[in-house]
């Protein structure tokens, strides 16, 4: 519908390899990242279906780390904390891009017209307006030490902490944060949810259209993930049971 349909594949090669406003990707490359990130078989040629998950996670993880800041940073300036926590919202962006245009269940194809920075700012700035919007609609407050958060998250992960020790929550926390940067990008984002944004393991299994049994899978894998990291800086207690 975009294009003129007496337009050759040269054209088209052309105009998408324009710089973009950033001036550091092309229309083509950003149509390219996305269509690695596609994890819907249907979509695919017949030779290379099924689709690699692994691959396209780690597609996912480049345009995920690439973008990230930027995009927080664009909500923070646009909206402040008025529509709630600006990491919050920014989690609710991807999690509604990827579910939209990159899971196995996408219901529409990113067609490169604009950077896929773009794509997940104005979904996150509509994400913030339905949250301006919602009567009543509380966010979550942002995690940090001094609102008790190093323990809530130490708990769970099943980690011992004691309270009074404020300077200790507050590097545990950092170093849960580091461990999180470390984890692929799709179990960062949903652990992230579930602790940091008390959201369900069913909400965030809901927006990104899989089990909940997968999403138990994964805070699993970032639990151990991030307890052997607590270990191996020395927290005590990172090695005990789960609660």
């Amino acid at each position: 519908d975009h294009w003129p349909a007496e337009m050759t594949v040269a054209a088209f090669l052309d105009a998408m390899r324009r710089p973009t406003a950033s001036g550091n990707e092309t229309f083509l490359s950003e149509l390219l990242l996305s269509a690695g990130c596609e994890q819907r078989d249907e979509w695919q040629h017949l030779d290379c279906r099924p689709v690699d998950r692994k691959l396209a996670e780690t597609y996912f993880a480049c345009v995920y780390g690439r973008d990230a800041d930027r995009v927080e940073a664009f909500l923070r300036s646009r909206f402040g904390e008025r529509a709630g926590p600006s990491d919050g919202l920014a989690n609710e962006a991807w999690a509604r891009a990827f579910a939209d245009y990159w899971s196995s269940s996408a219901r529409r194809r990113f067609l490169g017209l604009s950077r896929i920075y773009t794509l997940v700012c104005e979904i996150g700035r509509y994400a913030a307006l339905d949250a301006l919007r919602a009567a009543g609609r509380e966010w979550t407050v942002s995690i940090d030490a001094e609102s008790g958060g190093g323990e809530r998250i130490a708990n769970l992960l099943g980690i011992r902490v004691d309270p009074s020790e404020r300077m200790t929550t507050a590097e545990l926390l950092q170093s849960i944060k580091d461990a999180m940067a470390q984890l692929s990008a799709r179990t960062a984002l949903i652990a992230q949810a579930v602790w940091f944004q008390d959201q369900t393991a069913a909400t965030v299994a809901k927006k990104l259209k899989v089990s909940e049994s997968a999403i138990s899978q994964q805070l699993k894998a970032a639990r151990e993930a991030v307890r052997n990291y607590l270990t191996n800086k020395g927290f005590p207690d990172a090695g005990m049971g789960s609660r």
